[in-house]
């Protein structure tokens, strides 16, 4: 009786760690926006509408990179259907989110001055980790897809526009 009950709980617990490992999502660290000019930057080009525009299946991503003397900032919006599809050969580090205009924005790159860490997580279930997804989609032809993307440059005090096209937003 008792090696059944064991068998029997062996079981369960092995289809339960199986269905997490095929849904598991991804806890990312709550950033606090330090630099007022990242706003300034989402202002002008209104990247994150107002609350209550209906799309709430939209990713919007920032990705910093330091230069030798500046920070370049990269800003997009992606669907959360694509956004699997579109991080699986990237290599940029997921740093963490931010919230502006009640929505959430990817930070995606380098270190740098214009963050801060809050101590805070959450839980993004759009974002999957399964291996098996992962496999499926490593065995589909490619999809050469990069999204509209803002390019900003920032150097000391100054916020320089540098273009807005189809260029890769993550490395």
């Amino acid at each position: 009786m008792k090696s059944i009950l064991i068998s029997f709980f062996v079981l369960i617990l092995s289809l339960s760690l199986k269905a997490q490992s095929q849904n598991d999502s991804v806890v990312v660290l709550k950033l606090n926006l330090i630099d007022n000019r990242i706003k300034n930057i989402l202002n002008r080009i209104n990247l994150v509408p107002d609350e209550g525009d209906g799309k709430s299946d939209r990713v919007f991503v920032i990705r910093l990179k330091k230069k030798d003397n500046y920070c370049e900032l990269r800003f997009s919006v992606l669907h959360e259907n694509d956004f699997n599809w579109f991080l699986l050969d990237k290599k940029d580090k997921l740093r963490g989110y931010f919230s502006y205009k009640h929505k959430n924005i990817l930070v995606f790159g380098d270190d740098n001055n214009l963050f801060k860490t809050s101590g805070h997580f959450k839980t993004f279930n759009f974002i999957k980790l399964s291996s098996d997804q992962n496999e499926t989609i490593k065995n589909e032809p490619p999809i050469i897809f990069e999204p509209l993307v803002w390019i900003y440059n920032i150097k000391k005090a100054k916020i320089n526009f540098i273009g807005k096209g189809r260029y890769y937003l993550l490395e």
